[in-house]
């Protein structure tokens, strides 16, 4: 028998027993029961395209292979299709007929060409879907130019646990849109947004961590990335990492972090690691940097931010920023630091800087206006001794 959007099974002693086999006539009279099933399937067309569709098996014609989608795919069980090189996937109609996956881990992970495409993805209904790790990890790699990421603004994420990897390695997207994300369910942060190298502006307003595990390398190698506002992000007892967290995000001038308290046993190794643009940064009241390993700043000039509470530059050492941490006002929730640098050109006026017989030379000086500039070079005249600096060469 057929069914419109089922494919038949086979027969069962009761309307919802287990299909069995009728290999005789039984002795007495006796009903069967059609049994039909609906499953969601994944049809490559063997040219770089994939279907999924929600219903019967399709029938494939010459070159095409087709798989049942299963609800447990991981980055150890990644899906049949990824060993395909695929350009475009079309979400077809029949998927809104019911269907909610549980996993869309390393779904489009196979997409690396410029062209790639996702059609109709908002027939797609997310709101089951408990991992989403690797879903779109490597998409349009392999463009030399910028790419548009895959409209997400349908996808519900409250109940996903798991976005590690979600969008890693997308290299191709200049931003992506996660407005619509509800993350207060996601225990796995990790590698969420890494090396993604073009990513300059991201909307992070709606991410939230009130679950969260691990933040580790959450935006690790994005050299693009310009500034940003993670205030609402916090910490709770089960967050045991934010290692590399921001490393290598060298074009970051200004980061938000005001409601991120992590306490001593959060690892923050290499946590803004060459952040080396980095010229504020808000940081919780409460906030500690661990101790224990690699210090969280490390290849960036953080001992040249300025804290105007305690009128004094921060340290090197994650001790020394725990100590000016714990000086702070008790009053405020969060404090910014600014690297605020002033750099001054010194002229000497007819002599010479040093060895290299420089006539000019130049100073940066970080913190507030009114402090020690600290030990200026001294330019040499023949017969002349210096009397000092002035604003002008002559009359200054």
């Amino acid at each position: 028998p057929s069914r419109a959007g089922y494919g038949f099974a086979g027969y069962a002693a009761t309307a919802t027993g287990d299909v069995v086999e009728i290999t005789a006539f039984p002795a007495t009279n006796t009903s069967y029961y059609a049994i039909y099933t609906r499953a969601a399937w994944m049809l490559y067309n063997g040219s770089g395209e994939l279907t999924l569709s929600y219903g019967p098996e399709p029938t494939p014609e010459t070159g095409e292979t087709v798989w049942q989608v299963a609800d447990d795919y991981s980055a150890s069980k990644k899906p049949e299709w990824t060993a395909y090189s695929v350009t475009k996937v079309t979400i077809d109609d029949s998927v809104k007929n019911g269907y909610k996956p549980l996993s869309m881990a390393y779904w489009f992970s196979n997409m690396p060409a410029s062209t790639a495409t996702i059609a109709n993805l908002a027939n797609l209904d997310t709101s089951a879907v408990t991992t989403m790790e690797g879903t779109f990890a490597g998409y349009a790699k392999n463009a030399t130019g910028a790419v548009t990421a895959p409209d997400l603004s349908k996808f519900n994420t409250q109940n996903v646990s798991n976005m590690a990897s979600m969008f890693k390695g997308c290299s191709a997207f200049e931003t992506i849109n996660i407005s619509a994300f509800n993350t207060q369910n996601v225990e796995n942060f990790s590698e969420m947004f890494a090396g993604d190298a073009r990513l300059t502006t991201l909307d992070t307003s709606k991410l939230t961590s009130a679950k969260a595990q691990t933040m580790a390398s959450m935006f690790e190698g994005d050299a693009a990335l310009r500034a940003l506002n993670l205030s609402q992000l916090t910490a709770p007892a089960t967050l045991t990492t934010t290692a590399s967290m921001f490393s290598g995000c060298s074009s970051l001038t200004t980061l938000n972090l005001a409601g991120l308290a992590l306490s001593s046993t959060v690892s923050t190794t290499d946590m803004f690691k060459n952040c080396t643009g980095l010229t504020e940064i808000t940081l919780a009241k409460n906030f500690v940097f661990g101790t224990s390993t690699g210090f969280a700043f490390a290849g960036t000039a953080s001992s040249n931010f300025w804290i105007a509470d305690i009128n004094t530059k921060m340290g090197t050492t994650a001790a020394m920023w725990n100590a000016y941490l714990a000086a702070l006002t008790a009053n405020a929730t969060s404090h910014t630091f600014t690297l605020a640098t002033r750099t001054y050109t010194l002229d000497a006026n007819g002599g010479l800087f040093g060895t290299g017989d420089a006539a000019t030379a130049t100073l940066s000086y970080y913190g507030n206006e009114g402090g020690s500039l600290g030990t200026i070079a001294a330019p040499a005249r023949t017969g002349w001794t210096q009397d000092g600096w002035w604003t002008a060469a002559t009359g200054g």
